[in-house]
C-alpha cells in the first residue's frame, strides 16, 4: 500500500483514481465477475470521466495569442507610466 500512499500524496487525483481502477477491473475480470468486454468499457468510460475535465481544467490556464499579446501590451505600459513617474520632478 505504501505505493498507492505516494501516489496518491504527489500525483494528481485523477491519476490516483485510475491507478486504482485498473487493478480493481483486472480483479473482477479474474474472478468472473464481468468479462474483459466489459473490463475496456469501464476502463473507456473511467478514462473519460478521469480525463477529460483535466483537459478542459488544463486548456482554461492557457491564454490565447490575443489574450496573451494584450496581457503583455498592458504590463508595457504600466513599466512606462512608473518610469515616467519615477522621473518627474518633485516639487
Amino acid at each position: 500500500m505504501t505505493v498507492l500512499k505516494h501516489v496518491k500524496e504527489t500525483e494528481p487525483v485523477r491519476l490516483y483514481l485510475y491507478s486504482v481502477l485498473v487493478p480493481v477491473l483486472a480483479f473482477l475480470v479474474l474472478k468472473g465477475v464481468i468479462g474483459g468486454d466489459e473490463m475496456a468499457a469501464y476502463l473507456a468510460i473511467g478514462g473519460a470521466v478521469l480525463g477529460i475535465p483535466a483537459i478542459e481544467k488544463a486548456r482554461s490556464a492557457v491564454d490565447s495569442p490575443a489574450t496573451a499579446t494584450a496581457k503583455q501590451e498592458a504590463l508595457e505600459a504600466e513599466y512606462e507610466l512608473n518610469i515616467e513617474q519615477e522621473y518627474q520632478p518633485r516639487h
